[in-house]
């Protein structure tokens, strides 16, 4: 699972990882036989097609020590639970994002295939069993049932 960084600016690292055990719990409710590695979230970088894009620097300093804490947070989480994998790409992002400062390029996007290629196969080798995630599963979320009824049930829960 790779996510970007929408909401690291706005969430705390609570709540963040939060949303990581609960797309994990679904990911498990439907799949529950499902090995689950997350991807760390990449630092931002400049938007060089933003004007005067340096302006963001302050922001962005703060927002790339947020998720590196997010990272620290998540690596936690997944060694505490045998349902998680955590595929690192703890390394400097110069020269592997593109002009927007967010997206990988060409060279990122192979660096980041080549880190999930290594977790795929340290996944598949250590041959761990899944188990349930230890979060909090929300009132009303089925065991059994359709797809369905559980968007429907997220979304009388506020989740749509």
């Amino acid at each position: 699972v790779h996510v970007g960084t929408n909401n690291a600016s706005l969430d705390s690292v609570e709540v963040i990882l939060q949303k990581y055990r609960s797309l994990a719990n679904t990911i498990l409710l439907y799949n529950p036989d499902a090995s689950i590695i997350f991807s760390s979230i990449v630092p931002r970088g400049f938007n060089l097609f933003q004007e005067d894009y340096r302006k963001t620097a302050f922001h962005l300093k703060d927002l790339n020590k947020k998720i590196v804490e997010i990272n620290d947070a998540l690596k936690k989480l997944c060694f505490d639970q045998e349902a998680f994998f955590f595929c690192s790409s703890n390394t400097s992002w110069d020269g592997y994002l593109g002009r927007d400062g967010l997206h990988p390029n060409k060279r990122g996007n192979a660096f980041l295939a080549n880190c999930f290629r290594r977790s795929f196969k340290s996944c598949i080798s250590t041959g761990k069993k899944v188990g349930r995630v230890t979060a909090t599963k929300r009132a009303g979320t089925p065991t059994n049932g359709s797809y369905k009824d559980f968007l429907a049930t997220l979304k009388g829960e506020g989740f749509g």
